[in-house]
């Protein structure tokens, strides 16, 4: 790569960084549609933490204890804290997001011995082939940049070890009304992924129409929901030969 090109990718990544901060800085002041009272959440949430433990049931990680993980863009740490339970020591556990208020925030509510830290997802401070699982929910969709996204699925792969897998869960349909992510297809993925075994799932009831069903009836949302011509996300396996 020239010197030039050098200095483009630099204010590619410095920009897509500010962008990214900004959005979800917005998003985080604006919605109340991620708490955990709220039950459309909660059922998607619980759809979705039942999928991917029959994912690592069937990639071999039915026991989790010499597992280790990395969570990239772990927000809150709830990937973290949900690892932990199924399994995971504390310190075989690694967040990095790009929100030093989430960071400080994941800090406050995981346990001391995981290892939380601030980390852009494009130059991750991690040697070659460290981690076993590494999972990434609705971050690779928040990059609009395909310079970026590139980067970014090249880290994941480098500090995966061979045999180990990438979970990524994401949404395969755009959002008219926020134009700060960008749908992740599975043709995406492959592209990103390549000389890599993908399978994915569809999952996860339209956000719109999983909040008006669901305050009406739990029995709607979880018909609905299985019936995956509603369905706007993958749950992505990414296996490294």
């Amino acid at each position: 790569m020239s010197q030039l090109d050098n200095i483009f990718a630099t204010v590619d990544r410095e920009y897509e960084r500010n962008r990214i901060v900004d959005a979800y800085s917005r998003r985080h002041a604006r919605n109340a549609h991620y708490t955990y009272f709220n039950r459309a959440n909660q059922l998607l949430l619980h759809e979705r933490e039942l999928h991917i433990l029959d994912a690592l049931v069937e990639l071999g990680f039915a026991d989790l204890v010499s597992v280790s993980v990395l969570d990239i863009g772990c927000g809150d740490g709830y990937f973290i804290r949900q690892f932990i339970q199924w399994g995971v020591h504390p310190e075989k556990i690694v967040g990095v997001d790009l929100l030093t208020e989430r960071v400080m925030r994941a800090h406050r509510l995981c346990p001391p011995a995981s290892s939380i830290c601030f980390a852009d997802a494009s130059d991750l401070p991690f040697e070659d082939d460290k981690f076993d699982i590494v999972i990434q929910a609705t971050m690779l969709s928040s990059v609009l940049s395909e310079a970026q996204r590139e980067q970014i699925a090249h880290e994941m792969l480098r500090v995966l070890r061979p045999g180990g897998a990438i979970l990524s869960y994401d949404f395969f349909v755009n959002n008219p009304r926020n134009r700060d992510v960008k749908r992740l297809t599975l043709e995406d993925l492959r592209t990103l992924f390549p000389r890599t075994s993908i399978s994915a799932r569809r999952l996860t009831l339209a956000p719109p129409l999983g909040r008006a069903v669901a305050p009406l009836s739990r029995m709607a949302y979880r018909v609905l929901s299985s019936m995956k011509i509603f369905s706007t996300h993958y749950l992505a396996v990414i296996r490294k030969p």
